[in-house]
């Protein structure tokens, strides 16, 4: 529940790079978990 000071978003759409998916991949060889893409 939204506050006084808040604001409430849906999300309709989502884009993806990719090479944000190679990177979650590991195809690169260097990537280090956790991670966050973007």
């Amino acid at each position: 529940v939204p506050g006084s000071d808040d604001v409430s978003l849906r999300i309709t759409h989502c884009g993806v790079c990719f090479a944000d998916v190679a990177w979650t991949r590991n195809k690169l060889g260097n990537s280090v978990y956790p991670l966050v893409p973007g």
